[in-house]
């Protein structure tokens, strides 16, 4: 055959094997001279190899990204990195398998896009629906696309390229993604699909440098469809993903300064936003909405006709802020008023259900002489000796747990000095 090239991974242990071929042209070009090819093949090996302990038989998912893997270390170890400079991602797109087609290394060469961190000359992106099992170039420029990018988003974070990818110990940010992709394939779980593999590089990350590229790593994959909010579904399916282009999500939490209050008192919620520590906030609104049984008081700006309250809130990566605002609870509308004892003294005599007492012969007595409302009043006349009359509910009354009141109208008209 022609126009080819394989590479065989048995269990670690094992020789593998790699099959190289002629390709059609005039004439014909040996694939075997081809080093974005050569490497391509080589890359199965680590991939097959480093995923899931050794077995040579963990990269069998539907949605695996071998050949994007492969695809990235053409990339890396035919770049020439001696001569690059920090712009290259973007102004020097790079094609794999251009020699076999007698082109430059800035050709197309056997894929669809050149690789690039202009999004103008590759778009590929992770989506709903990826290539399918049996289009694996396909689904592997996706990978591949995005772990260029992230090269060169960590390039310039160090603002240093390593001139000889072959010194492990040279400073550069190539060197570092190139830590990060492998060491990633020793993390990623077997049968990993593109957010297992997200995973394990930011693991990896963490392992080998505390963290401090994930923000590079993170604006890569967000930017390709596998941002913080991003799903892979089953990894054995290329049609169940939900892509998301956010770097990291902002937390909000809630909170109200009293978990239990009195109707008619006033209750302070705060918003407390942290925004992510790879993106910043500009211009979001932060809305709460007042339900009908609380009363504006002050905070944020209130819309009485929406009886919205807003906060415009732009903070930067990483940083904290509160946002309050305070209501009144509405009276009686939580709990509605229920009348224990209204009594309106209308009878001639004691009203049913009440006791009168005193320690001495006179007590109380219903009288017209004053009242508030017509006709009569409870009446216990004025005495020259120490008294003690007392009006009592024959019945215990039951209160609610809160808010009960009592209140009656009443006229004094005692000796001075008592």
């Amino acid at each position: 055959g022609t126009n080819n090239a394989n590479f065989a991974t048995p269990a670690d242990g094992g020789s593998g094997r790699m099959q190289m071929y002629l390709w059609n042209g005039s004439p014909q070009k040996d694939g075997d001279v081809d080093n974005g090819i050569i490497v391509h093949e080589y890359g199965h090996g680590i991939s097959n190899r480093l995923t899931g302990g050794g077995s040579g038989s963990c990269l069998g998912s539907a949605e695996q990204m071998g050949e994007g893997w492969s695809d990235f270390y053409g990339l890396m170890y035919t770049q020439d990195w001696a001569n690059s400079v920090l712009t290259d991602g973007f102004n020097k797109p790079r094609g794999i398998g251009t020699y076999v087609f007698g082109q430059p290394n800035t050709g197309l060469g056997i894929r669809s896009q050149r690789y690039c961190t202009n999004f103008a000359v590759n778009n590929k992106v992770y989506a709903a629906t990826i290539p399918a099992a049996n289009l694996p170039h396909d689904r592997g420029e996706i990978w591949c696309a995005t772990l260029w990018d992230m090269t060169w988003n960590i390039i310039n974070q160090v603002g240093a390229i390593n001139p000889n990818i072959f010194d492990a110990n040279a400073v550069g940010g190539n060197s570092i993604a190139l830590k990060l992709v492998t060491q990633g394939l020793k993390l990623q779980p077997c049968g990993p699909g593109f957010i297992d593999g997200r995973d394990g590089i930011l693991a990896a990350d963490q392992l080998l440098y505390n963290g401090q590229y994930r923000c590079a790593i993170m604006a890569a994959f967000a930017r390709r469809g596998m941002g913080f909010g991003a799903s892979q579904g089953s990894a054995n399916s290329t049609t169940d993903q939900t892509p998301s282009f956010s770097i990291e999500e902002a937390i909000l939490t809630l909170t109200q300064n009293v978990t239990q209050q009195t109707e008619g008192l006033n209750v302070t919620y705060t918003n407390r936003v942290a925004a992510g520590a790879c993106a910043s906030l500009n211009n979001y609104l932060l809305v709460d909405t007042l339900p009908a049984n609380v009363t504006y008081v002050s905070g944020g700006t209130y819309n009485a006709a929406t009886r919205v309250v807003s906060f415009n809130v732009s903070l930067a990566a990483g940083a904290t802020q509160n946002y309050s605002f305070t209501v009144q609870i509405n009276p009686n509308t939580y709990f509605p008023p229920a009348t224990l004892i209204n009594e309106q003294v209308t009878g001639t005599s004691i009203p049913a259900g009440f006791s009168a007492t005193s320690n001495n012969a006179i007590n109380w007595v219903v009288s017209n002489a004053q009242s508030h409302s017509a006709p009569s009043s409870l009446f216990a006349a004025n005495q020259a000796v120490v008294s003690d009359m007392q009006l009592v509910t024959n019945t215990p009354v039951t209160l609610g747990l809160s808010g009960n009141f009592f209140s009656f109208w009443h006229l004094y008209n005692t000796e001075e000095g008592w």
